[in-house]
This record gives structure tokens, C-alpha cells and sequence, in this order.
């Protein structure tokens, strides 16, 4: 929150002058925390649109090109692989216990976002009349909550539950 204050207060100028040319001399991290700083205040200021025109006007991205790069390390790293993946997460789930444990199994399993698991677990223990589980399908029907589950990547639509 710090840093994002501190770019926001430093870059503050540039949505009122609209001119992002010095944003684009940042190192690529720099330019990203500018960026976010950038858009808590154009939101909190009412001129986020006006910055969205801008950003798109310049072609900033939210990445710093690097992504890729990582993602090949980390796939390559001996170190991280699958099953030292699957025992930090029977760790975790150790650690924890009890429900929670249960609910990062769940998460897991399903591979629905952190909020999204929370939000899938909360439905199943309620009782209205749109259900959420489907005992004929055996099957999470979460295109009845689109406003939870739908997004613009990584759409869940519905998750078959035979005996996980």
C-alpha cells in the first residue's frame, strides 16, 4: 500500500497532462507499481476512464515481460516439481487441519481461485432456492453464479464432483 501511494503521489501528474513518456523510461517493476499507484488514484479521483484511454493510447501492459522467462524457470527447476508441489500442499493441509485444511484440499482439487473457493464452500452450506450443487450431474453448477464465477480468464462453469 506504501508503494503504491508513494508511485502514486510521484506519477499524480501525468493524468491530469495525460503524457506518459517518462512512465516509459521506468524499469519494467517501476513502471508496474507507477501503474497500479496510477490506477488507485485515477479511480479515487473519478478519472479512470480518461487514464484507461491513456494507458491503451501508450500500449502498456500489465506485465513486465519477464513472465514468460520465469515460467521456464520454474518449469525447468528440478526443485519445484509436481511432487514437491503435492507435499507443501499435504503439508499445508496437515498444518492447518480440520476444515481449513479441508477447504485447501477443496481448493486444490477444483482449482477455482482462493475467493472463489471460499465463495464455491459458502454456497454448499447454504440453502436457497438456486442450487448450486446438482445431485443428478453430480456436479458444482457455478454458471448459476456468474457474477462469482464468471470472469474474463479462467471461466468456471462447473465442476463434476465423482468421489474426489
Amino acid at each position: 500500500m506504501k508503494v503504491r501511494l508513494c508511485y502514486a503521489k510521484r506519477y499524480a501528474i501525468l493524468l491530469s497532462t495525460g503524457k506518459l513518456d517518462s512512465l516509459l523510461q521506468l524499469p519494467p517493476h517501476s513502471r508496474l507499481h507507477a501503474m497500479k499507484g496510477l490506477t488507485a488514484l485515477s479511480k479515487y479521483l473519478g478519472c479512470y476512464d480518461s487514464w484507461l484511454q491513456t494507458r491503451k493510447r501508450y500500449n502498456l501492459k500489465w506485465t513486465t515481460g519477464e513472465e514468460s522467462l520465469q515460467a521456464l524457470h520454474r518449469y525447468f527447476d528440478d526443485s519445484l516439481s509436481f511432487d514437491v508441489m503435492l507435499q507443501k500442499v499435504k503439508e499445508m493441509i496437515r498444518l492447518l487441519g480440520g476444515f481449513m485444511g479441508q477447504i485447501v484440499k477443496f481448493a486444490v482439487l477444483t482449482g477455482l481461485r482462493p475467493s472463489e473457493a471460499v465463495e464455491s464452500v459458502r454456497l454448499l452450506s447454504l440453502r436457497s432456492e438456486i442450487k448450486y450443487y446438482n445431485p443428478e450431474r453430480q456436479a458444482l453448477e457455478h454458471f448459476r453464479f456468474p457474477s462469482v464465477f464468471l470472469r474474463k480468464t479462467k471461466k468456471a462453469s462447473f465442476l463434476l464432483l465423482q468421489r474426489i
